[in-house]
């Protein structure tokens, strides 16, 4: 027979209860509170194709600090990590809206610009 007493069915209730609330909270606090860095750019001139590069080494340096924290030895943890500086970059890109940008951006990540303007649209 089972002689658990109903205080201690309470706590264990609680601690699963909190346990169970814990999790439901750090699975959606990427999405709630997703930090940011802002990449001051009016030292350099974007229409020129050094300045957009300049621009982009930025933005890619920003979106690694921000992204770095997920960084950890584990391999899916890695992917997670490049496909957050990955959409860090894409979304700062669009944000500019420059043509000198998004050729660079186009460049270094061989997608055409269509790619990353039409995602911004579906937002």
């Amino acid at each position: 027979m089972n002689t658990v007493n109903t205080p201690t069915r309470l706590i264990a209730a609680a601690l699963i209860g909190s346990l169970a609330a814990s999790f439901t909270l750090v699975s959606h606090a990427d999405e709630a509170a997703a930090p940011q860095i802002v990449v001051k750019y009016g030292d350099i001139a974007i229409s020129n194709e050094r300045g957009a590069e300049e621009l982009y080494r930025r933005i890619w340096a920003a979106a690694v600090t921000v992204c770095r924290p997920l960084d950890d030895s584990n391999l899916a943890i890695r992917a997670k990590v490049r496909t957050c500086v990955h959409n860090a970059i894409a979304d700062a890109v669009v944000k500019v809206n420059r043509p000198e940008l998004v050729s660079v951006y186009r460049i270094k990540n061989h997608e055409p610009p269509q790619a990353i303007l039409t995602a911004s649209q579906g937002r």
